[in-house]
């Protein structure tokens, strides 16, 4: 599993209890592993949504997976402060990892005679196309990666998965929540499950359902089942009533926005006219501040 964005509040359109949804999900996961009698539960990151989501919700997690199966973690760019994956000790993941159940996923470990590398976000990484084990090794080789992997281009920082170098034979992919269906590239099978949860409402998480990956890795072979981690529609978790009146006024933002990129900047002006608008609009205040975050990024990169 990956992208699970555990956090105490829910995200913008969001409805329902996010927290308990996340802890459903973490629940679901380790039946799963149980059934399954896997080995371990393997999280391609961001397991938390922030650092620090605040102790009394780490302790509802160390409580939902205290006395299961072991968990390896790789982090992801919200689970790490400012991209410096050394300052995992100061987060919510490093507190968990003093739990017997939860590892923060090594460089570099075996089981049995399956090798598997660890690719944790780090700045620069969604650039990254070398993701090779660098050993000489005749078994099976799993790499995991916390990093923007994709088979088709998007329109952020990213790789290809044609332009991946790597000697594994099984590639597990987070950071991108859509996911896709099985993809074989020079003989390494690419895989991502999709984000366990739905943070944003767009079209493809109102269809979406979340899942998880059975993974059975013998010296016959790797076999692969997606199995649906319980959930409600789409249509049932988000706010499709705000979301259908904000998009009225969504082409107006996308013009503010485009307009800075020529306008010439002068004090407070642009963003009283940014508030002013906002308000004549009915923007909920998360997406103002969002909009006003990034023209904050933009007039400090000019």
């Amino acid at each position: 599993m990956t992208d699970l964005h555990v956090r105490g509040s829910a995200p913008v359109r969001r409805r329902d209890d996010w927290p308990g949804v996340c802890l459903r999900k973490l629940q679901a996961v380790r039946r799963l592993a149980e059934r399954n009698e896997a080995d371990f539960i393997l999280v391609g990151g961001d397991f938390f949504d922030s650092y620090r989501p605040g102790y009394g919700l780490i302790f509802r997690v160390a409580e939902v997976v205290s006395g299961g199966p072991p968990w390896y973690i790789v982090a992801g760019n919200h689970d790490i402060v400012g991209r410096q994956r050394g300052a995992l000790e100061n987060t919510a993941l490093g507190l968990l990892a003093w739990m017997p159940e939860m590892h923060i996923a090594p460089d570099r470990w075996y089981e049995g005679d399956v090798q598997f590398r660890a690719w944790h976000y780090e700045h620069g990484i969604d650039k990254q196309t070398a993701f090779c084990s660098g050993e000489e090794w005749e078994g099976p080789q799993v790499a995991v990666a916390h990093a923007m992997l994709v088979p088709d281009p998007v329109p952020y920082e990213h790789v290809r998965l044609e332009d991946v170098e790597t000697d594994a034979d099984l590639f597990l992919c987070g950071h991108s929540h859509e996911g896709w269906s099985p993809i074989d590239v020079r003989g390494t099978l690419f895989l991502h499950p999709g984000s366990m949860t739905r943070l944003s409402l767009t079209r493809e998480n109102l269809r979406r359902k979340p899942r998880a990956l059975v993974i059975d890795i013998d010296s016959e072979g790797i076999e692969v089942e997606e199995v649906l981690i319980p959930a409600a529609s789409g249509r049932a978790v988000f706010d499709l009533a705000t979301w259908k009146r904000d998009k009225r006024y969504g082409a107006r933002i996308e013009d503010l926005l485009r307009a800075l990129e020529s306008a010439t900047v002068q004090g407070g002006g642009l963003r009283e006219r940014v508030e002013k608008t906002a308000a004549e609009c009915g923007l909920d205040r998360a997406v103002l501040d969002v909009v006003l975050d990034r023209i904050d990024n933009a007039v400090r990169e000019r």
